[in-house]
């Protein structure tokens, strides 16, 4: 169809109408070059430039001089200015090079359309390697046209950045202390090596704080970058787990922007495998389809090989409560698979002991396809907010064998208490996660896991943030995160438009009523949808007509488990 397409276009097209247009002609502006740009931009915003100077010593109005910043922290607008002059410069180099090629391409094609005529196959494929580079040089316009006006609304709040160059460092960090923040000579904007979780990340990671990390594996090192993270040497200190590497990726934000972005929660998974592509790509996958690093959550895999009878349950709380220390988080979700599901377990049952260290620092609990646990461990883990899901087609980790002590935390658990059930998926997680789930509102299970742990981090968030200014307005940045990836119909419990982003409509009764009392309505509203089982406006799920049809069987908290985990 597009061979079609493009002989046809080649039968009615004039070829000089299919050809790009060259960048220096007048149909078209040329893409300016960096000093052009940076030449008109400064003229901009000369009457406020020449406002500023007013005040300053006379030898620092007249010879302003070009600073570098390689003493200092570049702050948000200059490290915004430098990247964004950066990208332009790549483009423009990229457009010259694209413009050679459509020469040479439309040269080729007209040649092609001459000797053998529109019906010949390489012509058609010229043409639309033409049509191609068309669109390429067109995009590249129009991304130019949108840097031109960010440089210019930059450089309207610091006049300055016109007269400075672009720093031979660019300063990217991983930690809230400055003495902790690394460098490299390679602007991340340009070095984008993206993960399949959409999250760009430098191709060059800063080595991590402990000097340990050039001692380990290669291969976990490979699979780290894979994931878009960095291998983090986490010191524990027990006897038995004396030291774990962990794979460690955090939000595109926490790289822009290492000082101003704040985290909006912390998840660490268990899944007792070797860092290996397999994994790389699981989880990897698992972090886009759940969009945890959109709603700006640190992700931590320590890679702790299972089964392992050496590791203890101290060895376990002294992991998590090192790895919230070490990542500046005072709580945590956990995540646990096949053998590290019973791990996730242990870590959450010591979420009530007050000598544990972890007491109510465990928000939630999340296992897929879990490994048998002792049925005390279950019931205890389980009075946290629980998600479970199993693939009735795994064949290693057998549901018939493995439940027993699962199911009898879930008839014993308190609400919020999500489970699912799907016939085919697996052991893969991705293929479970896109499968959709009767017991979960029909949604795909991905999906509401997505819900489910960004309900459980922003009642933590909210928690946090009780002593807000009586007269503030603005809403903390990691709950607005949050709540960019909530549903929209919990705006209209927020006495906003159905239709209204949740983020959006915070920010509304945040102007309307002040940050405090926005915060205090918003815990309401997801407290009361998480006591719901995150049920959706008029829909009853085939857990509550279970529950409805026989009472009898549904448990001390609601977390009612039909015979035999009923499949989806």
């Amino acid at each position: 169809a597009a061979g079609a397409g493009a002989r046809d276009r080649a039968r009615r097209t004039p070829f000089a109408a299919a050809l790009p247009v060259p960048m220096g002609t007048s149909a078209e502006p040329a893409l300016p070059g960096i000093q052009d740009l940076r030449a008109e931009c400064r003229g901009s915003v000369d009457s406020v430039s020449s406002t500023r100077t007013l005040g300053r010593p006379a030898e620092a109005a007249q010879s302003p001089g070009r600073d570098r910043a390689r003493s200092r922290q570049l702050t948000p607008v200059e490290r915004r200015y430098f990247a964004l002059l950066r990208e332009a410069e790549r483009i423009s180099t990229s457009a010259e090079g694209l413009e050679q090629d459509a020469v040479e391409l439309s040269r080729r094609t007209q040649s092609a359309l001459q000797d053998r005529g529109d019906g010949d196959e390489e012509a058609v494929g010229l043409v639309l390697k033409l049509e191609g580079s068309a669109a390429k040089l067109k995009g590249m316009r129009s991304r130019m046209r949108e840097i031109e006006g960010d440089v210019i609304r930059c450089l309207r709040e610091n006049p300055d950045l016109a007269t400075q160059e672009p720093p031979e460092e660019l300063v990217v960090g991983f930690s809230d202390t400055p003495d902790d923040h690394h460098t490299y000579q390679m602007d991340p904007l340009l070095g984008a090596a993206t993960p399949s979780h959409g999250h760009w990340v430098p191709e060059v990671f800063p080595p991590s704080p402990q000097p340990r990390q050039e001692e380990a594996e290669e291969e976990d090192a490979e699979v780290a970058r894979c994931m878009g993270g960095r291998l983090l040497h986490l010191e524990v200190g027990t006897a038995s787990l004396p030291t774990v590497d962990c794979i460690l990726v955090e939000p595109m934000g926490k790289l822009l922007d290492p000082e101003g972005f704040a985290s909006s929660g912390l998840v660490i998974i268990l899944h007792g495998m070797p860092a290996c592509e397999e994994i790389s790509k699981e989880w990897t996958e698992v972090m886009k389809m759940t969009r945890l690093l959109d709603g700006g959550l640190t992700v931590l895999m320590p890679l702790i090989l299972a089964p392992d009878p050496s590791v203890e349950p101290d060895d376990l709380r002294a992991m998590t409560v090192r790895a919230m220390e070490a990542l500046g988080h005072s709580s945590c979700i956990v995540f646990g698979k096949a053998w590290g599901g019973p791990w996730a377990a242990e870590i959450a049952a010591m979420a009530e002991d007050p000598d544990s260290g972890l007491r109510d620092k465990v928000v939630a609990l999340v296992v897929f396809a879990p490994s048998h646990v002792q049925q005390d461990i279950a019931v205890r883990a389980m009075q946290l907010p629980t998600f479970l899901t199993w693939a009735s087609d795994d064949q290693e980790s057998d549901f018939e064998g493995n439940s027993p002590a699962w199911i009898a935390g879930l008839r014993l658990s308190p609400p919020p208490t999500l489970w699912a059930m799907v016939q085919e998926g697996g052991h893969y997680l991705p293929t479970v996660l896109e499968r959709e789930a009767s017991s979960l509102w029909g949604r795909e299970v991905g999906l509401a896991l997505s819900f489910f742990v960004m309900a459980c981090h922003v009642r933590r968030a909210v928690s946090k943030h009780r002593s807000l200014a009586a007269g503030a307005i603005e809403v903390p940045q990691e709950i607005h995160r949050l709540c960019g990836e909530l549903p929209d119909f919990l705006s209209e419990r927020l006495g906003q438009g159905t239709k209204t982003p949740a983020a959006l409509a915070l920010e509304q009764l945040a102007q309307q009523v002040g940050a405090r009392e926005a915060l205090d309505n918003l815990d309401r509203v997801v407290n009361a949808w998480l006591a719901s089982n995150l049920a959706e406006p008029q829909r009853t799920p085939a857990t509550q007509e279970a529950r409805q049809a026989d009472p009898a069987q549904g448990g001390g908290g609601g977390g009612f488990v039909p015979s035999g985990f009923a499949k989806e």
